[in-house]
């Protein structure tokens, strides 16, 4: 099984594809990642919604490049007043309308129920750090937080459908 974890942002969206075997052989090079960047915000609707559909085709296209059983996405926590919410929650519309177009399951997962699993605790602050720090330690191949979550999400989503997820019972 292949479970392909999407951390979107309009920033900086955080891309892994997880397969099921990992968490029994720890082989990175067997996890496929990558992330799209979009630095500039433009301020007119009309290209900011073509900034939103090129980051959207962009996650399609690599998705689809992976044919994965499940598509999982870190679920969007509009109450935390960030700038951008609209724009998330467009880009999320968005690029789950383009995947849907591929007939592959598509769920949404809380990234602090993911965090849960990979790390058991999930400390008050800096919980997207502890995971980045935690998946460093054990030999990620990135640097930053955006394909931290996005693991932590698909590694999720492989314990909810029977299969070891990576477990990390230390502090963070």
């Amino acid at each position: 099984m292949l479970v392909v974890g999407l951390d979107l942002s309009i920033r900086c969206t955080g891309m892994v594809a997880l397969p099921s075997a990992f968490a029994r052989t720890f082989e990175w090079s067997a996890v496929r990642h990558r992330i799209v960047e979009s630095k500039a915000v433009p301020t007119g609707v009309r290209e900011r919604t073509e900034r939103l559909v090129t980051i959207a085709e962009e996650i399609a296209e690599w998705v689809s490049a992976r044919s994965p059983d499940v598509i999982a996405l870190e679920e969007q926590a509009f109450n935390q007043g960030f700038a951008h919410s609209r724009e998330i929650g467009e880009l999320t519309g968005i690029v789950k309308a383009r995947l849907l177009g591929l007939g592959v399951p598509i769920v949404t997962v809380p990234a602090t129920t993911a965090r849960k699993t990979l790390l058991g605790k999930v400390p008050r602050k800096g919980s997207k750090d502890a995971v980045s720090s935690v998946l460093r330690r054990m030999g990620a191949p990135w640097t930053g937080t955006d394909r931290s979550d996005a693991f932590a999400i698909a590694n999720h989503v492989l314990s909810t459908h029977g299969h070891p997820a990576v477990t990390v019972r230390e502090a963070a």
